[in-house]
C-alpha cells in the first residue's frame, strides 16, 4: 500500500507538472484535486494499518468532505465511495489471506478497484456517459492515479499471502516467444474489437461509447504534447502492467485454480468487461479477456498477455492519433 501510495502521488505529481506547463484547461482544478487523492490515499492506508473498517470509513468520508469543501468542489458521490473504500480496505485486511486466493476474496479485490474508479470519476467530476465533456487536466489525473490502485491491490493480496517473491519470479519469466505470441494476439484483438463495433453500431444501432480518450477528447494535443504523452503512458504502458498482474496473475489464476478452467476464465472474462464500467463495450472487453486468459494459460507467463494488452491499447491510441491511418 505504501509503494502504490507513493507511486500515485508521483504519477499526479508529474501529471499536473505537465499540465500545467502546457497550460491544459482547468489545470489549478486539478492541482487543488491532488490533495483530495492523496486523503484518498491515506484514509485508505490507515484503514489498512488501523484494521478497523467502521472508524477507517467514516474518517475517510469526514475528512474527505472537508477537504473537497475546501476546494469548492464537494461532491457527495465522491465523499460516499472514499467512506466505502476505506472501510472496505480495512475490512480486508483483517483477512487471512492464502495463495491461491478463495475466489471470495480475489473478486473483494475487484470490488475494491471498482470503488475506487468511482471515486475518482465522482471527486474529478468525470461523466462517464459523456466522455467528450471532460478535460484534458482531469484526464491525466485519471490515467495516471489509477494503475497505482491497481497496484495496490495486487501488492496487498500477495504481501497478505506471503507470495509476492514466487509471484514475481515464476509469473514473468520472459521469452521472446512469448513477447512474439503477445504482439499477434492484440493485433487479432484490435481486429476484433473493431467488428464487434461495427456489428453493435450498424446493426444493433446501440451508440458504442469509446473509452479510448484519445477518441473522446479530440483536442487532446491542441495544448501541446505534454499531456497525451502522459495520458498515453498511462493507457499504453501502466494500465496493461497492473491491469495483467490483478485480472490474470490473481483473479483468473485464484478462480480457475478453485473452479476449474472453464467456469474459471468466463467468470473473470466477465468481471473483466464489468470492470471497464463501459456497458456499449461489455462484449468486445470480455471476449478481449477470454484471449487473454487463454493465452496466459498456455505461456504461464504474464510477459505474453501484457504484451498483448499493451499492443491493443498501443494501436488503438496511435489510430486514434492518425499516425497509423
Amino acid at each position: 500500500m505504501r509503494f502504490a501510495m507513493r507511486s500515485a502521488l508521483a504519477l499526479i505529481g508529474l501529471g499536473l507538472a505537465l499540465g500545467a506547463e502546457q497550460g491544459i484547461p482547468h489545470a489549478s482544478s486539478s492541482f487543488a484535486l491532488m490533495w483530495a487523492l492523496i486523503a484518498i490515499f491515506g484514509f485508505a492506508l490507515s484503514g489498512y494499518v488501523l484494521r478497523l473498517p467502521v472508524v477507517s470509513g467514516v474518517a475517510g468520508g469526514l475528512l474527505t468532505f472537508a477537504a473537497t469543501a475546501a476546494m469548492g468542489r464537494i461532491h457527495p458521490l465522491g465523499v460516499i465511495f472514499t467512506a466505502l473504500v476505506s472501510a472496505l480496505v480495512g475490512l480486508w485486511a483483517r483477512q487471512r489471506l492464502e495463495w491461491p486466493l478463495r475466489p471470495v476474496d480475489a473478486l473483494f479485490g475487484i470490488a475494491l478497484l471498482v470503488m475506487v474508479s468511482l471515486t475518482l470519476s465522482s471527486l474529478i467530476g468525470l461523466r462517464l456517459e459523456r466522455p467528450s465533456t471532460n478535460t484534458v487536466g482531469d484526464l491525466v489525473v485519471l490515467y495516471l492515479s489509477t494503475p497505482p490502485w491497481e497496484w495496490g491491490v495486487v501488492l496487498t493480496a500477495l504481501l497478505q499471502a506471503r507470495y509476492l517473491g514466487v509471484f514475481v519470479r515464476t509469473r514473468y519469466r520472459f521469452s521472446w516467444r512469448y513477447v512474439g505470441a503477445g504482439f499477434v494476439t492484440g493485433v487479432g484483438l484490435i481486429v476484433l474489437t473493431a467488428l464487434l463495433v461495427a456489428v453493435e453500431s450498424r446493426g444493433f444501432h446501440i451508440r458504442v461509447i469509446a473509452n479510448n480518450p484519445f477518441v473522446t477528447t479530440p483536442g487532446l494535443t491542441r495544448g501541446g504534447w505534454g499531456p497525451a504523452i502522459a495520458i498515453a503512458l498511462g493507457v499504453i504502458v501502466l494500465a496493461p502492467l497492473a491491469e495483467e498482474a490483478l485480472f490474470r496473475g490473481i483473479l483468473f489464476g485464484s478462480l480457475s485454480q478453485a473452479w476449474g478452467y472453464a467456469l474459471g476464465t468466463i467468470v473473470s472474462a466477465v468481471v473483466f468487461g464489468l470492470a471497464h464500467l463501459n456497458a456499449t463495450l461489455f462484449l468486445p472487453l470480455a471476449l478481449a479477456g477470454l484471449a487473454l486468459n487463454a493465452l496466459y494459460r498456455s505461456t504461464d507467463s504474464l510477459v505474453a498477455s501484457t504484451t498483448a494488452h499493451m499492443t491493443l491499447n498501443a494501436i488503438s491510441v496511435l489510430s486514434a492519433l492518425g499516425v497509423l491511418r
